[in-house]
């Protein structure tokens, strides 16, 4: 018996005698299948909003440290999450990630609703966050604003976390 674990594709010949000193020669190929290679990220922390989904590539089966045997898992805790998959040659490999943190998502950091008089503007000023986008496509933390109404401003903290708030602006 011949035991044969190679890494890769190997072609092994077998040469034999009898006992009258007759030799006959024989080749087995071994195929080496590739291990699948499922990678959900490296640890980090996550926003409270939206959810994360983990997604450790395309294989032919999933089993989740939660027994899910879905493609993709949506998680919205703390905690260590594995996967363990299987590709079509009937390999298996497994990867763990571990959600350290959940921040939570900006709220709140527009002022509260003002009046202005006609013909004037009105200043709003939000400071400390890494990205604007107002509801008028402008991207600066301030805007000058001679409209009445809704004003809504999206930001992104410095964790990379979304919030959306909106403020109303009367005439005075």
């Amino acid at each position: 018996i011949v035991i044969a674990s190679p890494v890769s594709t190997t072609t092994y010949v077998v040469t034999g005698t009898d006992a009258n000193s007759c030799q006959k020669a024989d080749s087995v190929t071994v195929i080496a299948n590739p291990l699948p290679k499922p990678d959900l990220g490296t640890d980090k922390s996550i926003c409270e909003e939206p959810a994360t989904v983990l997604s450790p590539g395309n294989f032919k089966n999933y089993l989740w440290h939660d027994n899910s045997t879905q493609p993709v898992r949506t998680i919205t805790g703390i905690g260590s999450y594995w996967v363990k998959v299987e590709n079509d040659f009937g390999c298996t490999a497994s990867d763990t990630i571990n959600i350290i943190s959940i921040f939570t998502n900006p709220e709140d950091f527009l002022p509260a609703n003002t009046s202005f008089c006609r013909g004037n503007q009105h200043v709003i000023t939000v400071p400390g966050y890494a990205q604007y986008l107002w509801d008028d496509g402008s991207i600066f933390p301030s805007i000058a604003v001679k409209r009445f109404g809704q004003v809504t401003l999206t930001v992104k903290d410095n964790n990379g976390c979304y919030g959306t708030d909106s403020m109303t602006l009367f005439d005075a």
